[in-house]
């Protein structure tokens, strides 16, 4: 059969799997803006990392946490795994957001309505979140490692000098699978989270979308 009795050509296919301009545009700037926000918000995250792992109560709370991490390792205790954080926002996030159509499109819309049923975003959400997470979860993992070592917690040793040397030594001390523990239990929480997120999403857009006769609805579309 060929291409042209088909309707299908290279361009056609490649079209529906690459993000158009306005997508990509999307894709970078919420790349961005991801990395802006885990920046800004990264003293916060780290002493959450560091509650979370402190069995022996040293921190007991967010004010005194501070002035520790501040008098054991200075301004850039602050910010460990920070820059791991920042390069796994972006990627994630276009995945997530290529993924997710790409799903969408696989599971269809029913053909009497012309909608896609909440089933179906459900489980394109779903697959989504497992997709994206899948990938990026080598950087996921060292960031969580970065951020707890030099605290005490795990001994005062810092083990991993940066993002690519800590992924060469967990791959050169438990070989490629160490890049994967707890890989099974971020996706069994990941993939109801996304699907939820992404259906919400959907059905409060149709919900609340604006008429174009409406002042800014450019804004309100957004």
């Amino acid at each position: 059969v060929s291409t042209q009795s088909t309707g299908v050509t290279p361009s056609t296919v490649m079209g529906n799997l690459l993000p158009n301009e306005n997508a990509a545009k999307k894709m970078v700037a919420g790349g961005i803006a991801g990395c802006v926000s885990r920046t800004i918000t990264s003293p916060i995250e780290r002493y959450k990392v560091l509650k979370q792992m402190d069995s022996a109560n040293k921190y007991t709370s967010l004010i005194s946490g501070m002035k520790k991490v501040w008098a054991e390792e200075g301004w850039y205790g602050f910010f460990r795994g920070n820059g791991a954080n920042c390069v796994r926002i972006a990627p994630n996030s276009a995945i997530q957001f290529l993924a997710f159509d790409f799903y969408k499109k696989q599971f269809r819309a029913d053909r009497s309505s012309g909608e896609i049923p909440v089933w179906r975003t459900l489980a394109s959400g779903a697959c989504t979140g497992m997709t994206s997470s899948t990938a990026v979860y080598p950087l996921d993992m060292i960031r969580s490692r970065l951020s707890v070592q030099g605290s005490g917690l795990v001994g005062m040793e810092v083990k991993y000098k940066g993002i690519f040397h800590g992924l060469a030594t967990v791959v050169r001390e438990e070989g490629v699978i160490g890049l994967y523990k707890g890989w099974g239990v971020t996706l069994a929480g990941i993939a109801p989270y996304i699907a939820i997120n992404f259906t919400t999403f959907d059905l409060l857009k149709k919900r609340f979308k604006p008429d174009k006769n409406e002042p800014y609805f450019d804004l309100k579309n957004l």
